[in-house]
């Protein structure tokens, strides 16, 4: 009688399993597709593009995407990316020493090279680049330089900020553009910075008054896009920057990311997408608007 039992309950039990596999969920998951593997892997750095192929970088590996991808590790872990007419430039941290372990170097389309000169006690942390003139954000401590790289001799040389004490600002640079033959860095707590490229000095134009930029970008020949922390978009032209009303990313917040989409069948047609963060206590949750 205690085996008819137990083998009545074996067999109940095996009925309501293959009963159960018959419920929508299970259904549901039998019908989703398989996950694609990413294509590069991590988080990514920005993209730029030189000599008429695109370029991003995750962790050491450098991406180049020409019709199809091709990886290469130039050395080190790859911070931030940037192009000029005639170089591309990566911010690199050495992950071995963790002393002086920022470097920057170039590629010509052939070979990497160092680029020379320092930036002292100020660590380099970000890198943009307009034309040829790529602008770099140090700091040390809670003050902050800006440096540019002469292509002519490769070197790194310190920008000199006019009416600045100590050539120090409050927040690092967040982007750079340009209007005509005028070249302008927007920073994180410093406002908005026109640069003199025949003396290379940049005057404070725009304050903060509250204004904390992460990011800067070229609309077109005329105006320059901005956007802030918490979400808000100016548009910058004939020194004169204007939020755009109406726009808003309600809780989100910037995080600093910005680039133009064009529509390759109507050049006409083009988006500005805005790299966005939900929460701070999900800094995973991101994506683009």
């Amino acid at each position: 009688m205690k085996h008819t039992f137990l083998n009545y309950l074996f067999l109940s039990t095996v009925v309501f399993m293959l009963a159960s596999c018959n419920d929508p969920v299970f259904y549901a998951i039998s019908q989703e597709v398989e996950p694609i593997k990413p294509r590069i892997d991590g988080a990514s750095t920005n993209f730029a593009t030189f000599g008429g192929d695109m370029y991003v970088a995750s962790g050491s590996t450098l991406y180049k995407y020409t019709g199809s991808w091709t990886e290469t590790k130039p050395g080190g872990k790859i911070i931030q990316i940037a192009s000029t007419d005639n170089y591309l430039y990566a911010l690199f941290y050495d992950e071995v020493s963790q002393v002086g372990n920022m470097s920057l170097k170039r590629y010509n389309g052939t070979n990497w090279s160092p680029v020379s000169g320092n930036t002292g006690d100020n660590t380099m942390q970000y890198i943009y680049a307009v034309n040829d003139i790529p602008f770099i954000g140090a700091g040390y401590s809670n003050s902050y330089t800006v440096f540019y790289v002469d292509e002519n001799a490769n070197e790194i040389k310190e920008l000199i900020l006019v009416n600045i004490a100590d050539n120090t600002i409050t927040g690092e640079i967040s982007g750079a553009g340009i209007i005509g033959t005028d070249y302008y860095i927007s920073t994180k707590g410093s406002g908005i910075f026109k640069v003199d490229i025949s003396s290379m000095t940049a005057k404070q134009i725009l304050g903060t008054n509250g204004i904390n930029f992460f990011g800067m970008i070229n609309l077109n020949n005329d105006t320059i896009a901005l956007i802030t922390r918490n979400g808000r978009l100016y548009t910058f032209r004939n020194d004169t920057l204007t939020e755009e009303a109406g726009i808003t990313m309600g809780e989100r917040m910037a995080s600093g990311a910005l680039a133009i989409w064009y529509s390759k069948d109507e050049p006409s047609r083009s988006l500005l997408l805005v790299g966005r963060q939900d929460f701070l206590e999900t800094a995973y949750d991101a994506g683009y608007t």
